[in-house]
């Protein structure tokens, strides 16, 4: 029993370490041909939400899409086989 106890501790300090190590990331994702949700471009990942934000917007200037629409996610994953869903821990814009 002592022993689970031990690695249950080593598990739970690793987890810790491993989260603090790595940064969070904000991934810009912009909707050029909003309303429409189906036309998108991700940008890159930027330090802070701030950035993440001033590049979509940046971008969306530069198009010269005045009705599009853009999202920020946190920590964005590929969801499932394709690398054009993406899942992220939270999205705001």
């Amino acid at each position: 029993m002592r022993g689970a106890s031990w690695l249950l501790l080593v598990a739970v300090v690793a987890a810790a370490v491993w989260t603090l190590l790595i940064p969070d990331r904000w991934l810009a994702t912009v909707y050029p041909e909003a309303p429409s949700l189906l036309s998108h471009v991700h940008l890159d990942e930027y330090d802070t939400l701030e950035e993440c934000r001033m590049a979509a917007r940046s971008y969306l200037l530069q198009l010269g899409a005045t009705n599009g629409l853009y999202e920020c996610g946190l920590n964005c994953e590929p969801f499932g086989s394709s690398d054009d869903m993406m899942l992220c821990d939270e999205t705001t814009e």
